[in-house]
């Protein structure tokens, strides 16, 4: 399972700085793909998070949520700003996350 937390860890970092990047004016097809990692990022720490001995509840609801958000198969559509905003949000959530099982990894 400590395999699996440093993974997701890893996985998380990129996420977010895939989050905080698409704050800029990109291609579409850049977002679709923003999509399908932010979903999988979810998805991949949600399950980590519920498999530890002491899952952090908020945690573990804030991937649901953001896996709900970022869902590709059932789109939410926002305008620009407001996907910025969940952009920096979520990226920071994921740094949040990070430092925040990096202090107890053993859990």
């Amino acid at each position: 399972m400590i395999a699996a937390q440093f993974w997701s860890i890893g996985l998380r970092i990129i996420t977010a700085t895939l989050l905080l990047i698409g704050v800029g004016s990109l291609p579409y097809s850049y977002y679709e793909f923003l999509r399908i990692i932010v979903f999988a990022c979810g998805i991949i720490s949600a399950v980590i998070e519920f498999k530890k001995k002491k899952p952090i509840k908020y945690l573990f609801w804030g991937y649901v949520s953001m896996s709900v958000l970022f869902n590709p198969l059932i789109p939410i559509y926002m305008n620009k700003i407001n996907w910025i905003i969940f952009d920096v949000v979520v990226g920071i959530f994921l740094i949040f996350s990070v430092v925040l099982n990096v202090e107890k990894p053993n859990e």
